[in-house]
């Protein structure tokens, strides 16, 4: 089966120096693998001439303009950033034009671009970060590894459900066992989240062995482990330390004297094997779960060979079809406020809809703004929206939305909190086209309205959303005694007193 990948070459800590050189890899290996390299073409071009390889009827170059560094923020790289090599290689799997997409780039940079390009699934709240561990029975997948550091039970259930989908495709098992990483394997211990998150796991469908701990993930209990990103994280950073730490102690040891260096030449088959088992570059790529499309997240300083494993994930996911819909989860909607709406239909019946949502139905809005989660349904994060659909003597299709988002907001020269009010007005063609996807899309000619795919269940809150963290100040302030907002020239920020 032909897969095509666009890879960002431009990503991690080395850039072109080790994206393609294993991209050369890949593509030797498999010869039913095509790529695409985006980046700057100067710089890729230069590295396959290094390579002597040129490109071919399997491997192109997208050129881009811009790169996201490693220290950008998610917002600065989504704002500012339309052009970036990163940007351009998700745009190629939305449009069609890749199987999947892998980058080795700012983790954060990446989730945000690749939730606002390609959307999340119907029902799934929030993507979350897949990876692999090796276990004594082979491997152990565990999520999420880092992109929600706060997570509801129902989040969790979310987690689990696309794990097990992930695991079913690619490790051919039909019903993976599935365990929620706890204190204590008792149902009695953990935090409050957890305690739920076991009720709901024990009432769905999935194959749920119960609470395991920390030595199961390597003792290979459960074929999936679920956490939230915080602890995942943390688990990911402590065992590659412990790996990295068992290394050395070994090569120490061996290294005292003549008699174990001895010791260790004879060993040597053992401890290349041993090592091979452990190296975490083997181990490299993760998976973001819950979007419409696959993005593979390589580590920052990999090097040629931890790249290559993550193409390797990325090849496996594309000819597996991990593109599961989540027909059975209940799409979250809050009491009398219709999230989901029939654009077109709403626009060509004239209907109008006011309403609000709470700072935490907007996750990533929350997530920029630094708000805690304890805080998010403060009143003072209240974001009130008027959606109205009209239609015109050319029998063409409109709706106007109009935002009032109250916010707060870290002042970047004070680091005090301080109130952010945005006023946003859009207008929307919708345009009758088949697509599963919902982007909006630029058009240069039209500077009165936007184009909107017709959709017959638009996510309305996220649409809401995209438009306030397009619009959001990179990095607000309060004036010169830190008591009201800067006002910039045509924006629409009022202050406040």
């Amino acid at each position: 089966m032909d897969i095509t990948l666009s890879v960002d070459a431009m990503g991690g800590d080395h850039g072109p120096h080790v994206t393609i050189p294993a991209v050369l890899k890949a593509l030797k290996e498999d010869d039913q693998l095509n790529v695409v390299l985006v980046g700057l073409n100067d710089a890729i071009e230069a590295e396959l001439k290094a390579r002597k390889a040129s490109t071919s009827s399997r491997l192109r170059i997208h050129h881009a303009t811009e790169v996201v560094t490693m220290d950008e923020s998610p917002q600065s790289a989504l704002k500012n950033k339309k052009d970036s090599s990163m940007r351009v290689a998700i745009n190629l799997v939305k449009s069609g034009e890749a199987n999947a997409c892998i980058s080795a780039g700012n983790t954060g940079a990446l989730m945000a671009t690749a939730r606002f390009v390609l959307k999340t699934l119907p029902g799934i709240d929030r993507p979350a970060i897949a990876g692999v561990f090796p276990s004594q029975k082979g491997k152990t997948y565990i999520l999420d590894l880092g992109a929600n550091a706060d997570s509801t039970p129902e989040q969790l259930l979310q987690f689990a459900v696309m794990g097990s989908m992930l695991v079913s495709s690619i490790a051919n098992k039909a019903k993976p066992t599935v365990g929620l990483l706890n204190i204590g394997s008792e149902d009695i211990k953990g935090n409050e989240v957890v305690k739920q998150a076991g009720e709901l796991l024990r009432a769905s469908h999935l194959n749920f062995y119960g609470n395991v701990e920390g030595n199961d993930i390597f003792k290979g209990t459960t074929d999936l482990v679920v956490c939230d990103g915080f602890v995942g994280n943390v688990t990911l950073k402590a065992s590659e330390g412990v790996a990295q730490m068992m290394g050395r102690f070994l090569s120490e040891e061996f290294k005292r004297n003549w008699l174990t260096k001895l010791m260790g030449l004879v060993a040597m088959p053992v401890l290349k094997a041993f090592k091979k088992r452990l190296d975490p570059r083997l181990y490299n790529g993760a998976s973001f779960l819950g979007l419409r499309g696959i993005v593979v997240k390589s580590h920052g300083g990999a090097d040629i060979v931890g790249f290559s494993n993550a193409i390797r994930i990325a090849v496996e996911e594309a000819r597996s079809g991990v593109s599961v819909s989540y027909t059975h989860l209940d799409v979250y909607k809050r009491q009398n406020q219709p999230l989901f709406i029939d654009n077109l239909a709403f626009a060509k019946k004239n209907e109008s809809l006011k309403g609000d949502l709470l700072l935490s139905d907007c996750p990533r809005l929350q997530e920029l703004l630094h708000q805690p989660a304890l805080k998010a349904d403060s009143d003072q994060h209240k974001i009130l929206f008027q959606l109205k659909g009209t239609t015109n003597s050319l029998n063409q299709h409109f709706l106007s939305l109009a935002i009032t988002a109250n916010l707060i907001a870290n002042c970047q020269r004070c680091l005090n909190a301080m109130p952010l009010t945005l006023k946003l007005n859009f207008n929307y063609l919708i345009s009758d086209v088949s697509d599963a996807y919902l982007e909006v899309l630029e058009l240069d000619n039209h500077d009165d309205y936007d184009l909107l795919q017709a959709h017959p269940n638009m996510n309305l809150a996220a649409l809401i959303e995209d438009e306030i963290i397009m619009a959001l100040p990179i990095a607000p302030t309060h004036e010169k005694d830190c008591g009201d907002l800067v006002t910039q020239s045509g924006d629409v920020y009022k202050r406040q007193h």
